[in-house]
């Protein structure tokens, strides 16, 4: 990411395949930013860098909600490492497009879903979640 990245709230992308879904999900948002120009402008190889590069407080929080949701027999992080599967990361694949991959994982209690979206001819990264 270049020093002068400034990530925005943004809408839900009409190009994002989630867009079909935004009408059932209880919660949805969208964040973009622009990609320098010398960025990839591959959807997965992004997604694969923005997760696989995470911050050590990102690996810390994430510890901290799997002992809170393990009583309740929710799905945790060591759990989704160990399902076989199209991965990125813990997040299982549904889809590939030109520009866009789709993310997300189904657990009892919520269905997610993370998209990893290049804008072009703008070069904007989008991701929406829903």
């Amino acid at each position: 990411m270049h020093a002068d990245a400034k990530i925005e709230q943004a809408s839900l992308p009409s190009a994002s395949q989630l867009t079909s879904s935004h009408g059932r999900a209880d919660f949805a948002d969208a964040f973009s930013i622009d990609l320098p120009n010398a960025a990839s402008q591959d959807a997965e190889c992004i997604a694969r860098h923005i997760f696989d590069h995470q911050p050590e407080w990102i690996a810390t929080l994430l510890k901290l909600r799997d002992w809170f949701v393990r009583p309740f027999g929710l799905k945790r992080a060591a759990d989704l490492w160990v399902a076989g599967g199209d991965k990125v990361n813990i997040f299982r694949v549904f889809g590939r497009y030109p520009n866009e991959i789709v993310l997300g994982e189904d657990d009892m209690h919520l269905n997610f879903r993370l998209s990893v979206l290049v804008q072009p001819p703008s070069g904007d990264l989008a991701c929406p979640t829903g």
